[in-house]
């Protein structure tokens, strides 16, 4: 055989085995799909999962695939100050005393609580007073004379509050005696619902400033302040 015949044949059996070669080798497989989300109770989201294996191959394997995304945020944090999710009050403090303890409205002793708004309420019955001194005995133990400001509330009010047993009325925190006719709350709350008796109110004698409710209907009646009644207080705990 001659050199060149030779050189021809060894070049064509080294060119097969070099693609038989790489056919075997072939491509690394794909990289894995990433990991599922880890898991997370807290208000930052769970880190993401560990990427997927590499794909096997001849020679050398795909890279692993990327990471799950981070997991989202999770719920309400009790204690955090912020409102949220099923919390019915966050005063971002441990004192059970003010009526917001984990997260939930706790009324204090002889106090109903009001799911329409998740405030407390007290009537006072040990004795009688005038509207003035009703209205601080309120502010003093941190609330204020109750408002009204739905059938649902007067409801609650005069049918789970009001002890129909005890004679007397009931103050409210209602008044016009800054400017006659003109009805305010002494809280501030706007006027939006009202439950007077029929023909109430009358200013008899120029002379009745201040709202109490009847003890046994519920209905509402102006009278003098200076008259000696029961009264009701609301309290909102904090947080809400």
């Amino acid at each position: 055989m001659s050199n060149v015949r030779a050189f021809v044949l060894g070049s064509f059996v080294l060119g097969m085995s070099l693609g038989a070669w790489g056919c075997a080798a072939g491509n690394g497989g794909s990289g894995g799909d990433g990991g599922g989300q880890e898991p997370s109770s807290s208000a930052t989201g769970g880190g993401g999962g560990n990427g997927g294996a590499g794909g096997s191959g001849e020679v050398a394997g795909g890279a692993g695939g990327d990471g799950g995304g981070a997991g989202a945020g999770g719920g309400a944090v009790c204690g955090d100050g912020i409102l949220a999710g099923s919390e019915e009050c966050d005063d971002a403090n441990a004192d059970p005393t003010d009526r917001c303890d984990g997260c939930a409205v706790k009324c204090l002793e002889g106090e109903q609580k009001w799911s329409g708004n998740n405030h407390c309420y007290a009537e006072f019955t040990a004795q009688k007073t005038n509207f003035a001194n009703a209205l601080q005995a309120c502010a003093t133990s941190g609330g204020y004379m109750v408002t009204v400001t739905s059938q649902a509330e007067q409801d609650f009010l005069f049918g789970t509050v009001i002890d129909k047993a005890i004679l007397l009325p009931r103050w409210l925190g209602l008044t016009d005696i800054d400017t006659e006719g003109t009805f305010v709350w002494g809280n501030g709350e706007p006027l939006a619902y009202t439950h007077w008796q029929q023909n109430q109110p009358d200013d008899y004698n120029a002379s009745e400033d201040c709202v109490e409710m009847y003890h046994v209907t519920g209905e509402w009646n102006d009278d003098n302040c200076t008259y000696e009644y029961h009264y009701v207080c609301e309290y909102a705990p904090p947080g809400l």
